[in-house]
C-alpha cells in the first residue's frame, strides 16, 4: 500500500512540476512578450483568430460525442448544458474577430490550413471513440 501512495504522490508532484514548466514556456514565449509589449503584429493576430475560429465552432460537436458515449448522468446532463455555453462562444469569437477589423466576407468565407484540419480532425477522433 506505501509503494501505491507514493507513486501516487510521485505521480501528484510530476504533473504540478509539468504544470509550472507548461505555464512557464507559455509566460515566456515569443507570443506572450510581443502582446506584452503591444508589439503583436495585428495581420498575425487576426490570422490565429481566423484560424483557430474552426476549432472553436466546433467545440459543441466535441462535447456532444462526449455526452452520447458517457454513461454517467450527471456529467452527461452537464456536457449537454454545457454545449450551449460553447455555441455562445462561437459567436463572441467571431465578435471578437470583427473587433479586431477581420472583414465578414473573410470570417464567412474561410478556410482551415492544414494543421487546424490536422488538429480538429485529432479531437473529432478522440472524442467519438
Amino acid at each position: 500500500m506505501l509503494l501505491i501512495n507514493s507513486k501516487m504522490i510521485f505521480k501528484s508532484e510530476l504533473e504540478h512540476k509539468l504544470q509550472i514548466a507548461y505555464s512557464e514556456a507559455i509566460a515566456e514565449s515569443e507570443i506572450v512578450s510581443l502582446l506584452e509589449k503591444g508589439e503583436f503584429p495585428l495581420p498575425r493576430l487576426r490570422n490565429i483568430l481566423i484560424q483557430f475560429y474552426h476549432i472553436v465552432r466546433n467545440f459543441p460537436t466535441y462535447l456532444k460525442f462526449v455526452a452520447e458515449r458517457t454513461r454517467d448522468v450527471e456529467l452527461k446532463r452537464w456536457l449537454e448544458s454545457n454545449i450551449q455555453t460553447e455555441r455562445w462562444h462561437s459567436s463572441e469569437w467571431t465578435a471578437m474577430e470583427r473587433a479586431f477589423g477581420v472583414p465578414e466576407y473573410v470570417i464567412e468565407g474561410f478556410y482551415p490550413n492544414e494543421e487546424i484540419l490536422a488538429l480538429d480532425g485529432y479531437l473529432m477522433h478522440v472524442n467519438m471513440h
